[in-house]
């Protein structure tokens, strides 16, 4: 007589056997087929959202930042332009845009402030040129007040470390101003202005623009 224990014994190992039976017939059937791609459970969340770049502007067209760049003209949200050639760099807020023009002279233009057909806007040129050996600051800026003759008002200042010279309206009041700054025999000449005559509100993004400029301005080795 069997025991009452063997014959779920045996009942069990035949289910245990007909599984792997089938098992191993859809394995076989699926060979050569295509598998199933699985969504994982972090393919069902949200994107991560991009951290868009700083906008990089270089004078050399080099692919990463040279080094030695000054830690001033990097400045999160801020365009950042270098000039390796002419050893310089700055940055400006987003909304202004930079130009290289064919004379090597870097133009800066701030967004228009109304929607006229010439409508008043804060605007800079920087120029570089080479100076004979031995001249000082004063005497070159003896020198363009001489071609430029009037009653100009004259500060000093500081623009990238270096001794500066200001030209014209002082901050708050209206009209141009023009910056001087000598480094290794290069005269640097930075030139703001609103872009209509004595506009307020011109004036006012200009002013921006120029202590943007002198915050961040900064001379390559």
């Amino acid at each position: 007589m069997k025991s009452t224990l063997q014959v779920p014994l045996q009942r069990l190992f035949l289910y245990y056997l007909l599984i792997l039976m089938l098992a191993a017939s859809a394995c076989s059937s699926r060979e050569g087929a295509d598998l199933e791609v699985i969504p994982s459970v972090a393919s069902d969340l949200p994107p991560m959202p991009e951290i868009a770049p700083i906008p990089v502007f270089v004078g050399t067209a080099l692919p990463t930042l040279p080094p030695g760049v000054p830690s001033s003209c990097q400045v999160l949200s801020y365009k950042t332009y270098i000039n390796q050639t002419l050893k310089y760099c700055l940055a400006v807020p987003a909304q202004f845009t930079l130009e290289e023009l064919e004379t090597g002279t870097l133009s800066i233009l701030g967004p228009a402030l109304d929607e006229t057909s010439e409508p008043p806007r804060a605007r800079m040129w920087l120029n570089v040129t080479p100076v004979d050996p031995g001249k000082t600051l004063d005497q070159l800026i003896d020198e363009f007040l001489a071609q430029n003759p009037g009653n100009i008002e004259r500060r000093s200042a500081t623009l990238g470390g270096e001794p500066a010279e200001i030209l014209g309206a002082s901050p708050g009041q209206l009209g141009a101003r023009d910056a001087f700054v000598l480094y290794q025999e290069y005269l640097y000449h930075l030139r703001f202005e609103p872009s209509i005559g004595d506009s307020p509100r011109g004036a006012v993004d200009m002013e921006g623009l120029f202590t943007a400029i002198f915050d961040t301005f900064g001379f390559l080795p």
